[in-house]
């Protein structure tokens, strides 16, 4: 850390207010709530939607969108809180126009346009955790402020008292409001940025570090787009998983706070947990009575994937490149697209 790139970096991150991080954790609820209420027809909200789409189509424009992310995140960074402000009101304007009596093609383009705001916006997001936050503001965010976005999701989804569409118009615009004010708090411009390194920096790259937290990474990532898709088709699945991601998300704060143990020393138990309630739920085939426990334990590995954005932290600090949350958003990306395989062959 005597490097004076290194240096010259760590006062450029941070610290963000609490009431700051909550807005900015509605980008959460916001793609958990919303985008799969389209995307997964597997789950809690299936058949509360107002109308069909296509989920192939709405499949390629996630992975078209994290393409564009990591493409302006390598080209032109200097633009991303610019490109996370129009985004963000473009959506706001797409979701207000769900109160009005559009057609279904003009509908059904609507809802397009809001997964290719939210979904675009999902490297943004990584990227700001990564290069601008200073540490603590990033586990405050991850942990409080998605405890809190959890917890709407997990409302949001339940299956006991029935949330139509018309009612969760109504917090989707809550939300994008929210987040708008968040990037309309936090400076744009290349002033902001990291200074990224270049070879002739001399700045060693910490290559294990680097290679097994990637390698950690695309597991959790394979937990996070699979677990919603398989709890929900357990009754009350996706809820109890999410209560349980909430659940993990204060504890972690919690801990952090008082004991000052760093998430990080929680993920392989996390992990662990999460990978034994993938093993659970296939032996709910046998025994149908495990289900709700391996929800529950799913949602760990939930939660350890919604820390995702943070393993680039210690990264970025030692080794400050443009690449690092380009290769946390590709690891998710490929997560999707494997999913997206292995449920085309085997389910």
């Amino acid at each position: 850390m005597n490097h004076p790139i290194l240096i010259e970096n760590q006062k450029k991150r941070r610290e963000i207010p609490l009431w700051m991080l909550v807005c900015f954790a509605m980008f959460s609820f916001w793609q958990m709530a919303f985008i799969y209420y389209f995307l997964e027809p597997s789950s809690a909200l299936d058949g509360k939607i107002p109308i069909d789409i296509n989920i192939d189509y709405g499949t390629t424009l996630t992975a078209v969108c994290y393409i564009l992310g990591i493409l302006t995140m390598i080209f032109l960074p200097r633009i991303i809180t610019w490109a996370q402000r129009i985004a963000t009101g473009v959506a706001l304007l797409s979701a207000i126009g769900f109160f009005l009596p559009l057609p279904d093609d003009i509908l059904r383009l609507n809802i397009y346009l809001q997964i290719f705001c939210c979904c675009l916006m999902i490297g943004f997001e990584t990227f700001l955790v990564v290069t601008y936050f200073s540490e603590k503001s990033s586990v405050k965010y991850l942990t409080f402020g998605y405890g809190i976005a959890v917890s709407l999701i997990a409302l949001v989804q339940n299956e006991v008292i029935s949330i139509p569409f018309s009612t969760f118009r109504y917090a989707m615009v809550v939300a994008l409001v929210l987040l708008f004010i968040f990037f309309l708090r936090i400076p744009a411009g290349k002033e902001r940025l990291p200074r990224f390194v270049k070879k002739s920096d001399g700045i060693p790259a910490p290559k294990k570090l680097m290679w097994g937290t990637y390698l950690l990474m695309f597991i959790i990532a394979l937990m996070g787009v699979a677990g919603p898709a398989i709890v929900g088709k357990v009754e009350h699945g996706v809820s109890i998983m999410y209560l349980i991601v909430a659940l993990s998300c204060f504890s972690m704060y919690l801990i952090h706070k008082k004991a000052n143990i760093h998430p990080f020393r929680l993920m392989p138990i996390f992990v662990g947990l999460g990978g034994l309630g993938f093993i659970l739920m296939i032996a709910t085939s046998y025994v149908p009575s495990l289900a709700y426990v391996a929800c529950a334990l799913i949602g760990f590995g939930m939660a350890a994937c919604m820390l995702a954005p943070l393993y680039g932290v210690p990264i970025m600090k030692s080794y400050p490149s443009k690449y690092i949350p380009c290769a946390i958003i590709g690891l998710a990306l490929s997560a999707v697209l494997v999913h997206a395989v292995i449920a085309e062959i085997f389910l």
